[in-house]
This record gives structure tokens, C-alpha cells and sequence, in this order.
């Protein structure tokens, strides 16, 4: 990969996520650098031009590909968890009564004094 994918996936969230957006972009500025051609020559650095062409050429092919991953990715993990073991967060703790018994003893007996202490006077709460 000649660009750092990290740079075009900033410049794909600067463009509102729309691809065509950021691909318009991107041509408008090999557009412009094909302009600038005869600069880059006479100042003897072909080398960066074409470093850069190759890197914009890139970066158009990649937006052009709708199934072509930009920036971090998302995983799916498959757990082998019974869900009745895990904890709901929406539900209390009192309507999950299977996971107060296989607390610590310290934890259940602080949940017990807290859920004890009226919440105007808990400093924590």
C-alpha cells in the first residue's frame, strides 16, 4: 500500500462518509498535479510525482471499490457463553437472582449495604 490508510479514512470521515465525495476530491487533486507536472521537472523531482500520482491513483481505486474496507475494522466473536449466565444490564440485580448468588461474598454484602443506604445519603450513589 503506497498511502497510509489512516489518512484516507480521515479524509473519508471529512467528507461526510460519502466516497464519491472524497473520490471527486481526490481527482480534482491528481487533476491539479497533472497541471503541475512541468513545476515538478523543472525542479528535477519526478521522483515525487510519481510517488504521488501512484498514491492518488491508489487512494481513487480504493474509494471506487463500495466493498473495500477504509479505516478500523468491526469483528464478530462467537462466545461460548449460555446467555442466562450473563449479566443483563438492563434489568437490576434483584431480577437476576441466579448472579447474586455466585457473587463474591464482599460484593454481595456491598450491594446489600448500599442497596440499604437510602440514596440521599450515599455519597457514592
Amino acid at each position: 500500500m503506497g498511502f497510509k490508510e489512516s489518512v484516507l479514512a480521515r479524509r473519508l470521515k471529512d467528507a461526510g462518509f460519502d466516497r464519491d465525495v472524497l473520490r471527486g476530491q481526490t481527482e480534482e487533486r491528481l487533476k491539479n498535479m497533472i497541471e503541475a507536472k512541468p513545476h515538478y521537472v523543472e525542479q528535477n523531482r519526478m521522483d515525487t510525482y510519481d510517488k504521488m500520482y501512484a498514491k492518488l491513483n491508489e487512494q481513487i481505486e480504493r474509494l471506487r471499490d463500495p466493498s473495500g474496507q477504509i479505516g478500523p475494522r468491526t469483528y464478530a466473536v462467537n462466545l461460548h457463553a449460555n446467555p442466562e449466565d450473563m449479566l443483563q444490564w438492563h434489568k437490576t440485580l434483584d431480577q437476576q437472582p441466579q448472579l447474586l448468588d455466585r457473587l463474591h461474598p464482599d460484593v454481595k454484602a456491598a450491594l446489600i449495604r448500599r442497596k440499604a443506604t437510602p440514596a440521599s445519603s450515599c455519597t457514592r450513589c
